[in-house]
């Protein structure tokens, strides 16, 4: 089959109906017309030339996209008549000289200076209002002439050769009267001063310099930035070649320094306290970083290379159409937010994951213990439910409950099973750094099998003494109070609600973002305790010092440091589980929670109750399949969310996940056992972001 000859496309695009021809828009070009009609002739030029996208094999390796066969053929067409040769290229040099490159080369696709909610209104107004782009400032009409991101894709592909002949036409027939209609190497070098600016205020600000350590003020690479610029304006604007490259080479030199000090601050974020601030100044000043170098291979060397221009467009094009999405401003600052809950998250998830045999011994302790508070917490539900309150009193004294219980199994240094997803996932993430070498593969499959071991550990641990628990305190109450302390009406309700054919699935997935919710609440609370050094504060307060003295205002410090996030997510997790129900039901709305160790409490209520009856019953062994599903949910859904939102924080790509699950694949295949109990050599412990107690 023969290839598409370049003149067989030609003569197709000039006789495709529903667009301009070429030879209409390049005939029409005037250096003399107004500004805004420029624009708009040059905008349809691009808009003919980028009409489709698809990438062919042309039967040439010089051209690679029929974009660029596209302006190849415009080239030939504009060869074949010199008059609309000289006509094109005065008013690409008219457009030049009249457009101000300011706004482009220092704002166009950088983050804006301001808060989320800020830039959120002023990109909705930009798409509801209608704007006029045709303006004198190109960073303003660049999106009107590269009406589409992929654009940037087109010109990225252009070849050497085309860009060096479209170098050519605009140099083509220049008049004498036209002479320094290219401006764009003194808006470079502006652009190079307000932006290393912007950079020194930044790295100079508190928030940052803090994070630091100990170095001198004037010691600091920024401070040195504005000066260094400076001396390449200069060397520039004088033509000094080698005082010229001695500057550059200086300027580079401190802009690695700033981006060596931006990964600093990062590093110093556990310390401080993670600031979504922060992590937004450091992030604009490293586009803005990367922003100046491509102005330095631009314009403020003197000695333009037309090969990097369509790379930088492109960059720019991109970037510009970002900073009008709201979906992408939405998906960077969840991200912002992922990375400052996620970090804290991960410290909390070290102390339950169990790597070896003494520690599974020890999680199956600590979650029986947390099994026997689980049951007599469900007891004390039962009894408030059986009080007939109002909803909403009900849920405030259901959550008290819940809230109480909860708290004490962290206070004992007890475990709640499905608490812990949603907390070691982060934890599991944090091993993601490596994924690229097989050593960090392992590493990481070994973790995640510790992870889902410990799981299953304390599942078993709690449901242990639960069922035996919540049995003693009602064979208690027979031999106390001569009858069950459930009717039989109502325990056989309480067992067909908890069938795995009802609709317990669902609310056991409901339960699952409360969990999530809860871990995340508690992982912002210990940011918030470091970032706002509420610790030195207690641990220095005239009030505590005056009642106890020294040591123990120190000893209060140390004790809310290491349980704020465990005493916010605990008191949240309850008010979720016990008022959030009984809002639904005081609008008349059916929703109910479903957590497994409760879940087992109720059943085995129920089941005691009825008798041994209840074991010939099938609804009883359907209750019992729903319990067990219900705590494959909960874990599920907790430990999927923290888990997404850990990888998407970290910026996993599509690959290297594809890359994990076939790794785990491989170990439930040669080792099933390993994923409920430590059959292997434990492996040393990996290095922790940190650790706190539970």
């Amino acid at each position: 089959m023969r290839l598409p000859n370049l003149q067989d496309l030609t003569s197709r695009w000039r006789s495709s109906p529903g667009s301009p021809g070429i030879d209409a828009l390049v005939a029409h070009a005037d250096p003399r017309a107004a500004f805004e009609d420029r624009l708009r002739w040059l905008a349809g030029v691009l808009q003919w030339v980028s009409g489709s996208r698809r990438i062919l094999s042309l039967g040439s390796p010089s051209i690679t996209s029929l974009p660029e066969a596209r302006l190849r053929y415009l080239l030939q067409l504009l060869d074949r008549n010199p008059e609309w040769k000289t006509r094109v290229a005065r008013t690409f040099r008219s457009i030049v000289h009249d457009a101000d490159a300011l706004e482009l080369l220092c704002e166009a696709g950088l983050p804006a200076d301001r808060g989320f909610l800020t830039e959120a209104f002023d990109r909705f107004a930009q798409w509801l209002t209608p704007t006029n782009p045709w303006r004198a400032e190109l960073g303003s009409a660049l999106t009107a002439v590269f009406p589409s991101p992929e654009d940037a894709a087109w010109l990225e592909r252009l070849t050497p050769e085309t860009v060096d002949r479209l170098g050519q036409l605009v140099l083509h027939d220049e008049a004498d009267d036209e002479a320094g209609w290219n401006d764009f190497a003194r808006d470079g070098l502006d652009a190079l001063l307000i932006l290393v600016s912007d950079i020194r205020l930044i790295g100079l600000s508190t928030p940052v310099r803090k994070r630091l350590g100990s170095v001198r003020f004037r010691e600091l690479p920024f401070f040195g930035l504005t000066r260094a610029a400076e001396d390449v304006a200069a060397a520039a604007r004088g033509e000094r070649d080698a005082d010229l490259d001695a500057a550059i080479g200086r300027l580079r030199e401190l802009l690695a320094r700033c981006e060596a000090a931006g990964q600093e601050v990062f590093r110093h974020l556990d310390e401080f306290g993670v600031s979504v601030r922060v992590v937004f100044l450091v992030e604009r000043m490293h586009a803005q970083i990367r922003r100046v170098r491509s102005v330095l291979e631009l314009a403020a060397v003197g000695r333009p290379r037309s090969e990097r221009l369509p790379p930088f467009l492109a960059s720019l094009v991109r970037d510009s159409h970002a900073r009008l999405s709201l979906q992408l401003l939405a998906r960077q600052n969840l991200h912002l937010l992922a990375r400052k809950l996620v970090e804290r998250s991960a410290e909390t998830g070290e102390h339950y994951i169990a790597r070896d045999r003494a520690e599974y011994r020890a999680m199956l302790k600590a979650a029986s213990g947390g099994g026997v508070v689980a049951a007599l917490v469900t007891w004390i539900k039962i009894g408030l439910h059986g009080l007939h309150l109002a909803p909403l009193a009900e849920g405030l004294l259901a959550s008290l409950n819940y809230a109480a219980g909860f708290v004490t199994i962290q206070l004992a240094h007890f475990t709640l099973a499905t608490k812990q997803p949603a907390t070691t996932a982060p934890a599991l993430a944090a091993r993601l750094n490596e994924l690229d070498r097989p050593a960090g593969l392992q590493a990481f499959t070994d973790e995640a099998v510790h992870l889902l071991r410990s799981q299953a550990a304390s599942i078993v641990g709690n449901l242990a003494l639960t069922v035996p628990v919540a049995l003693l305190v009602d064979v208690v109450a027979k031999v106390t109070v001569g009858h069950s302390l459930l009717g039989v009406e109502t325990a056989t309700k309480t067992i067909a609600s908890l069938s795995i054919l009802g609709p317990s699935l669902l609310y056991a997935g409901l339960t699952g973002v409360f969990l999530w919710l809860s871990a995340l609440a508690a992982a912002w609370s210990e940011n918030w305790f470091v970032l706002r050094r509420v610790g030195d504060g207690l641990a220095h307060s005239p009030l505590l010092r005056a009642f106890l003295g020294r040591r123990g205002a120190e000893r209060v410090s140390s004790y809310a440091g290491e349980n704020v996030a465990g005493l916010t997510g605990n008191v949240l997790l309850g008010f979720l589980l016990g008022f959030v129900p009984s809002l639904f039901a005081a609008l008349g709305l059916p929703v109910e929670i479903r957590h497994v160790t409760i879940a087992a409490g109720q059943l085995t209520a129920g089941a005691s109750a009825l008798g041994a009856a209840a074991l010939r019953n099938g609804s009883f062994w359907l209750g019992v399949a729903g319990v067990l599903a219900i705590g494959a949910v909960n874990v599920i859904v907790s430990f999927f969310l923290a888990l997404s939102l850990a990888v998407r924080a970290r910026g996993v790509a599509a690959p290297e996940r594809s890359a994990l699950r076939r790794a785990l694949g491989r170990r439930l295949v040669e080792k099933p056992l390993s994923f409920l109990y430590p059959v292997e050599t434990a492996r040393p412990r990996p290095e922790a972001p940190g650790s706190s107690p539970a």
